[in-house]
């Protein structure tokens, strides 16, 4: 792929890389490997997992839903209902989870969520298929020829994906009624692409490339106009609807997503940057917002909503000074401003969110903070839970463990009364609780 970028940026890296050895791709492919895994699996699930303030789960079920064990369900809660997802199909529950407005099939071995606003994609890593829904039901199914590596959804019921063959990677992006509108094929050997994102419009595509070729590695955001593809009918040309390719040297910046006010967030191992798209005439142009290097490891991060970035710090660097301490959660917004911070006392496990609130999972204890900082819920359960989902304004909450889900009212001083209970054919049917 050839650089299209009127921005200037690196252009010394640019006039130095003929000079550069290549190296061999396959020797640093299980990193890259590794590094798509942690996109596909985290890039953009933006429902939360939380808890609440108080003691054990009280009252009981009104309803009862059952799934079969091994059904890798997994839930997402929206304006309206809940999906309740398994590795057969859909189901959207009512905010109770009481009834069923609709459901869908398909076959998947793990399928993943990813979900921005009411809408939600399902697929899975090494699959073909990639499924669209709103509220009101199936948008649309994509059936690749290729294995789908990652993939992204907007709230117009947009989608991205990218699928690879053993030579080639190909970019595709539908729109909200499932055609294509823009497709992009990159061959293996020039480097590799591990993460994408549209915009909330549908008129930008961000791509995540990683260029191996050469002694020190080259992450490349390259991002695409696809209103500009459908207004010149340009055959879907890669290169007449790049906008700008955006460069780091040294780092893998595989986590892409578009924020509130055309700012696309990019994170890496070493660095979390923001860029902001703006126009200049017929010209779409960008401009690094802010960055922030990591002086710590990072052992999770999760957007809240698209107005905050949220970052779980572990141990610091080799030779960085004023390192944060292990375990010391931060909140920061789009213009780079920490709104809070705060060291836990226990090892964080991973990082979810929803609009304003985050959780920190630290084994079986759960803190949720509001984006800046204000204790929300603590809750520590009795047995191991996969997850805490706060919704409704965090009046409800599903708290899901291996075999059982329930629906449950949040109270101010805890959590109330059951609303529903979900569980799998093989459990005990006398469990109240957690």
């Amino acid at each position: 792929m050839e650089e299209n970028n009127e921005n200037n940026v690196n252009n010394e890296q640019n006039e130095k890389k003929e000079n550069k050895k290549k190296i061999p791709l396959r020797g640093i492919a299980l990193i890259i490997i590794a590094a798509a895994v942690v996109i596909f699996l985290g890039g953009r699930i933006y429902h939360g997992f939380f808890s609440a303030t108080g003691g054990s789960i009280i009252g009981e079920a009104i309803n009862t839903i059952s799934y079969e064990q091994g059904d890798k369900a997994d839930f997402c809660a929206v304006d309206g209902g809940i999906y309740f997802v398994t590795k057969d199909g859909v189901m959207f529950l009512n905010n109770k989870g009481t009834s069923a407005k609709w459901q869908d099939t398909y076959t998947m071995m793990n399928p993943v969520i990813s979900n921005d606003g009411d809408i939600i994609g399902v697929s899975e890593k090494g699959g073909s298929q990639l499924c669209v829904y709103s509220t009101a039901g199936s948008l649309y199914k994509i059936a690749s020829d290729s294995s789908i590596i990652s993939f992204a959804v907007n709230k117009k019921g947009g989608s991205a994906l990218i699928s690879e063959t053993d030579t080639e990677y190909t970019i595709t992006a539908y729109t909200e009624s499932g055609f294509t509108s823009f497709m992009a094929k990159s061959p293996i050997e020039e480097g590799l692409a591990i993460g994408c994102d549209l915009s909330d419009d549908g008129t930008y595509l961000a791509v995540s490339y990683v260029y191996t070729g050469y002694t020190e590695l080259e992450s490349r955001i390259v991002i695409y106009n696809l209103k500009q593809a459908a207004d010149t009918d340009a055959s879907l040309d890669e290169e007449k609807e790049m906008v700008a390719s955006f460069i780091r040297s040294g780092e893998i910046l595989g986590i892409v997503s578009f924020m509130d006010n055309d700012t696309l967030a990019a994170l890496s191992s070493s660095e979390l940057v923001c860029i902001n798209l703006y126009t200049e005439g017929s010209n779409v142009k960008y401009s690094e917002k802010w960055s922030l290097t990591f002086k710590n490891t990072v052992k999770a991060m999760a957007f809240m909503g698209k107005k905050y970035i949220a970052l779980a710090y572990g141990e610091k660097n080799l030779n960085s000074s004023e390192a944060e301490e292990n375990n010391t959660l931060a909140v920061y917004n789009l213009n780079g401003k920490e709104l809070f911070k705060t060291v836990l006392d226990k090892d964080i496990e991973g990082l979810y969110s929803n609009k304003n609130t985050v959780i920190a999972k630290m084994g079986r204890s759960f803190r949720a903070f509001n984006s800046r900082g204000g204790r929300v819920l603590s809750y520590t359960v009795a047995q191991d839970v996969n997850k805490l989902l706060l919704y409704d304004n965090n009046s409800k909450a599903i708290i899901a463990a291996s075999k059982e889900a329930y629906i449950m009212n949040v109270k101010s001083k805890g959590i109330g009364t059951v609303i529903s209970k979900l569980k799998t054919s093989e459990d005990d049917d006398s469990s109240n609780g957690t």
